[in-house]
C-alpha cells in the first residue's frame, strides 16, 4: 500500500498494510528533524501563524508522515505572515505578537479581543472578510493536482474554521463564556456569522481541489480543558451544536459530491468525551488529536467505547512524553496505543502527536515514534 491507499482503507475500517503516521511540525521542530537526519534539503523557512509548516513531499517521506496538509491563502486586504514577523493582524482582526522562549523558539499570541465592547446590533459594522476573495484560492487547485500527480500522500484540506474558539477569540474568552450564559442571543448571532462565512469559504475550497483530498479538517475550535469540557455537554447541544451541525452537514455534501470518499475530522483539545457521540451524530468520520493527557481521554476508554464507530487521530502524548520521555518510552505508548486504538484489521486510527509537533521535542523521539508504528503497527504486510 502507498500512503494515500493506506490513509483512504483506514479511514473506511479496511484491513491496512500497517497503522498510517500522521504529523504536524513546528517549523523548529521540522528543521531540528531535517539537521538530524541529515536531510539533502534547505531548511523550511515559512509557516503560518502557529508556526506550522508545510514541508515538501520528500521531507514527508524521510519522517515516514503519510499525510501532506493543503493550506490557503489569506484575503488580498491582509499581509501575509512571514516567520520571524513581531506581529500579525488577520482577516479577522486578531493581532498576534511575537515571543521567544527562554530556548529561542518563536510563537505567536493574541494581545486584543476586537470585538469585546460589541453588543448584537454592531455586528452589522464590523469590517468582516470577504469569503469570496479570489486571493484565497489562488493557486489551491494547481497545488493540489500537483502533490496528487507527482506524490502518494493522503492530501488533507488544512482552510481554518471556527465557529466557537474564534467567537472566544475576538470577544475575550471571559466575555465569551459570559455570553453563553447572559446572552445566548449574542453568542448565537456571533457563532451564526461565522458559521456563514467558513461554509462559504469551504465549499469554494472543495470546488477547487475537493477531489484530490482524503480528508479536511474541519475547524479549529476547542470545546476540552484539561480536566473536562469547557461548557457543559446540556449547553453545547443547545447552543453550539445546532449551528456547527448546519456546518459540518453543508460542508460534508459539498465534500461527497466531489469526493465519495472524502472525510471530515473534527479537531478539538482536551478533555471532550461527553461530546463524541455528538461529534459522530453529526457526521464527522475522525476525532483529532485525542488528548489522552485530559482526564476521560485514555486511549483504553475511549478504544472500548468508540472504536469502529468514528477513526482516531494522533494520540500520543506532547505535554510530557515527547518533550521529556525517553525513546523507549515513546515505542510502548505507540504499542500501547495502537492496541487500544486500532482495530483488529489495523484501520480505524491514525496515529501521530498530540498537536503540532513543538521544538522541544528531541529528535530522537519523533524517529522512536516513526520507527515504532512500522514495528508495532503492520498489521498485513503483503496488502
Amino acid at each position: 500500500m502507498n500512503s494515500r491507499e493506506r490513509v483512504k482503507a483506514a479511514l473506511n475500517y479496511e484491513p491496512v498494510d500497517r497503522v498510517p503516521l500522521d504529523a504536524t511540525l513546528t517549523i523548529d521542530a521540522c528543521n531540528k528533524l531535517i539537521n538530524h537526519l541529515n536531510l539533502p534539503v534547505d531548511p523550511v523557512k515559512e509557516c503560518c501563524i502557529f508556526q506550522l509548516c508545510f514541508p515538501e513531499p520528500e521531507i514527508l517521506k524521510a519522517l515516514g508522515i503519510d499525510c501532506t496538509y493543503l493550506p490557503v491563502h489569506v484575503p488580498s486586504n491582509v499581509k501575509p505572515y512571514q516567520y520571524g514577523d513581531d506581529e500579525h493582524i488577520t482577516e479577522f482582526g486578531l493581532k498576534y505578537v511575537k515571543s521567544v522562549t527562554p530556548n529561542g523558539f518563536e510563537d505567536m499570541s493574541i494581545v486584543n479581543a476586537p470585538l469585546a465592547d460589541y453588543e448584537i446590533e454592531d455586528l452589522d459594522n464590523y469590517p468582516w472578510p470577504d469569503p469570496n476573495d479570489d486571493s484565497i484560492y489562488e493557486g489551491l487547485r494547481e497545488r493540489a493536482k500537483w502533490l496528487y500527480e507527482n506524490t502518494d500522500l493522503a492530501i488533507v484540506g488544512y482552510f481554518g474554521g471556527s465557529m466557537f474558539t474564534l467567537a472566544s477569540q475576538l470577544r475575550g474568552m471571559e466575555n465569551w463564556l459570559c455570553d453563553l450564559v447572559a446572552d445566548p442571543e449574542f453568542a448565537v448571532a456571533l457563532m451564526n456569522r461565522l458559521k456563514d462565512y467558513f461554509i462559504v469559504l469551504y465549499t469554494r475550497c472543495l470546488e477547487e481541489c475537493g477531489e484530490y483530498l482524503s480528508f479536511i479538517r474541519t475547524d479549529y475550535d476547542d470545546y476540552g480543558g484539561q480536566i473536562n469540557e469547557m461548557i457543559s455537554p446540556k449547553m453545547f447541544r443547545e447552543l453550539v451544536k445546532p449551528i456547527v451541525s448546519q456546518y459540518y452537514t453543508a460542508i460534508k455534501k459539498k465534500f461527497l459530491e466531489k469526493n465519495p470518499n472524502g472525510k471530515l475530522m473534527k479537531h478539538t483539545c482536551g478533555s471532550v468525551y461527553h461530546l463524541i457521540d455528538d461529534f459522530i451524530e453529526m457526521g464527522i468520520d475522525m476525532l483529532d488529536p485525542i488528548q489522552t493527557s485530559a482526564a476521560n481521554m485514555e486511549a483504553s476508554r475511549l478504544g472500548a467505547e468508540f472504536k469502529g464507530k468514528i477513526a482516531f487521530h494522533e494520540g500520543i502524548d506532547t505535554m510530557t512524553l515527547m518533550p521529556s520521555g525517553t525513546p523507549e518510552q515513546v515505542a510502548q505508548e505507540v504499542k500501547r496505543s495502537i492496541e487500544h486504538l486500532a482495530l483488529e484489521n489495523g484501520s480505524g486510527y491514525l496515529i501521530g502527536p498530540v498537536h503540532h509537533l513543538q521544538p522541544d521535542v528531541p529528535p530522537e523521539n519523533f524517529i522512536a515514534l516513526r520507527d515504532s508504528v512500522k514495528k508495532y503497527g503492520t498489521f498485513n504486510p503483503d496488502l
